[in-house]
This record gives structure tokens, sequence and C-alpha cells, in this order.
């Protein structure tokens, strides 16, 4: 929440300086529309993985999400709301802020030190132990040296 109140301010005072208050209107609805646009495919991502089983009804609202989307996007441009240019680039910089910035020091570091094979859910490849040097075979079947 914290970063994308950060974007919204940022995004929006840099188009204030840069262009005045309409071009900062639509790059914070931008930053508000990628929000929202981020938190459903969040929702419907989790839903498609959960253990419900319901998942592949989920997959159906991704085409609509989109619709929705551009149709709000075209519906704000075409009534005078927001200008194309600075709400594409509102919408751009949450994701892209999110990439470039430093991870959060919640979030754990994605090298833990230590090398694990992933769980397979097919009960021939199902391995939980930790990979050890010893354990490891190359490509070939080889033991690895």
């Amino acid at each position: 929440m914290l970063h994308f109140g950060v974007v919204l301010v940022v995004v929006s005072a840099l188009a204030s300086m840069v262009g005045g208050a309409r071009p900062a209107l639509s790059a914070a609805i931008g930053v508000v529309l990628a929000g929202v646009n981020l938190l459903l495919m969040q929702k419907i991502t989790s839903a498609m993985t959960g253990a419900d089983g319901a998942g592949a009804a989920w997959g159906l609202a991704l085409p609509f999400k989109l619709v929705a989307l551009v149709g709000v996007a075209y519906a704000l441009v075409r009534g005078g709301v927001a200008q194309p240019v600075p709400l594409a680039m509102g919408f751009a910089l949450l994701p892209l802020t999110g990439v470039f910035l430093p991870r959060p020091t919640s979030v754990p570091p994605l090298d833990s030190g230590r090398q694990t094979r992933r769980a397979s859910t097919h009960p021939r490849h199902r391995r939980d132990t930790a990979l050890s040097p010893s354990s490891e075979t190359s490509r070939r079947g080889e033991p690895a040296s």
C-alpha cells in the first residue's frame, strides 16, 4: 500500500510540473487503474491456483477484466476526463516501479543460501529433501563432479 501511495504522489507531482493539472489528474487516474488491475489479477490468480478446484471458472474472468479495463480507459479519454499519454504513463509506472525498486525487508530474500528442489505434484517426481552435492546428478544422469 505504501508503494502505491508513493507512486501515486510522485507521478502526480511530476506530471503536474511537466504539464499542469490535467496531465497530473490523468496520470493519477492511470496509477489508480493499474492498482485496481493488479488487485483484480491477484484475486483471480489466487482463485485459479486455490485448492478448492474452481480455478478454471476464474480463468474465464480474465478476458472480461481486460475488456473492462480498456473500456474504462477509452471512456475516460473519450469523455475528456483523462489525456491518453499521461493515463498510459501512470498505468505503466506502478508495475514498473514494483520491478525496479528494492524488495521490502518483510519479503524473504530470493537466495536463502540453501538449494532446495521444488516439490513436484506428480508422484513419480516427488522429492521434498534438500539437495546435497553428493546427491546431484548432471543432465545426462551422471553424478555431478
